[in-house]
């Protein structure tokens, strides 16, 4: 077995166009004939995948649309506009819309309404949502920490894992459970020893207390009347946390874990449903040599002669989104709105309705295996899904 070091090499092989439309398919929806050729004429994997990334890290936020500047609205034809303007960048986008659908399905943000599931989030907005994707947006390539801190204070975070109910009166430990089990450690570490307790879960919960969200500028706010300030014991370490100390904490006492588990995630998301423990424990000491810097991860993962092995290349069951927008981007056909419309309704049939997973853990088919050690992808083809497909 090759050294953790050795596994990070970078591709230094010949460079053709089967490695080149590689790269553009896992970072991009599908190829087009000038992403594949402009790749390849880069000369090397090390040039294409840094233009790839320059590419994502200057891509401006879009405009906002109309509705979003006119006030809050729980319209949910406006929730379908937040749906079709990613579409649309999904099929022209390339690495950036790949780690805003990769963010999404990690930190899982599903919108309803009053008059959708009546008792969730009833104040909820779609304007909370546009401002999670804008979130995204910003987030999706730079250092880890930051990232956590906005999006646990994000409004429409605070809303979909109830933080805005958790107070010392009435603790709520929704959002506390999943910051430790979906955003930063997962359940159990690479050999499956727990990373956390009840007990933890139980003092993180008062931790992150004093929450709720403004309804008129949408903004998250603390509010200290609700706030518990009683001394919290987390993983054996007491202190007087609140939400952005705590998260300090969480990279102070386990980054390593972390650091494996974000690897672990974005192995699986772009390079096999089969996770590589040693590769992947060798991205995550690197994860935290450069304090957590997702565009550099992703650098050295897309540059690595591991990525380029031939067993990967077309060996992925693809997700709704992959179908849809690779065989749009294949034939160069701009989807208009119809088209989208059609797509909307269709993968809602499939299992992967944008913005709007099932559960918290977002969609199985871009997640690593359970228990049973079954590939997450093979979600995406069940004896219900397989007809529609």
């Amino acid at each position: 077995m090759p050294a953790d070091s050795d596994v990070l090499l970078p591709y230094s092989g010949t460079w053709t166009k089967q490695h080149a439309a590689h790269l553009v398919r896992r970072t991009h929806f599908g190829n087009t004939v000038a992403d594949v050729n402009s790749a390849r004429l880069r000369g090397s994997a090390e040039a294409a995948v840094l233009a790839i990334l320059e590419t994502a890290k200057t891509t401006i936020l879009p405009s906002d649309p109309t509705w979003y500047t006119k006030g809050n609205s729980g319209n949910i034809d406006h929730l379908y506009d937040v749906q079709f303007r990613l579409m649309s960048r999904f099929y022209s986008g390339g690495l950036l819309e790949r780690m805003i659908l990769f963010w999404s399905n990690l930190f899982a943000v599903s919108y309803n309404n009053m008059n959708d599931l009546p008792g969730k989030a009833p104040s909820s907005y779609v304007n909370n949502v546009y401002k999670y994707v804008k979130l995204l947006h910003t987030g999706a390539l730079g250092e880890y920490k930051p990232f956590v801190h906005s999006m646990a204070k994000n409004s429409a975070m605070v809303y979909y894992l109830n933080n805005y109910n958790n107070s010392k009166s009435s603790p709520n430990e929704d959002f506390a459970r999943e910051l430790l089990e979906l955003f930063t450690l997962g359940r159990a570490d690479k050999n499956g020893n727990a990373n956390y307790t009840e007990q933890d879960i139980a003092q993180v919960a008062r931790s992150v207390t004093g929450w709720r969200v403004n309804n008129t500028t949408l903004a998250g706010f603390f509010d200290s009347t609700r706030f518990d300030d009683g001394t919290k014991t987390v993983f054996g370490k007491s202190g007087n946390y609140d939400l952005d100390s705590l998260v300090e904490l969480l990279f102070t006492e386990k980054s390593d874990k972390i650091a494996w588990f974000i690897s672990l995630k974005l192995y699986v998301f772009f390079v096999s449903a089969e996770p590589n423990q040693v590769f992947i424990q060798a991205l995550a000491d690197y994860m935290i040599s450069v304090n957590f810097s997702i565009a550099d991860v992703l650098n050295k993962l897309f540059s690595s002669a591991h990525f380029y092995e031939e067993r990967f290349m077309g060996a992925r069951i693809k997700s709704p989104t992959e179908v849809f927008f690779g065989f749009l981007r294949h034939f160069e056909i701009e989807p208009g709105a119809q088209l989208q419309e059609y797509i909307r309704l269709r993968m809602q049939a499939l299992n992967e309705e944008l913005l709007r997973p099932d559960t918290v853990f977002g969609w199985d088919g871009y997640n690593p295996p359970k228990s049973d050690g079954i590939p997450g992808h093979y979600a995406w083809l069940n004896t219900n899904l397989l007809p529609s497909r």
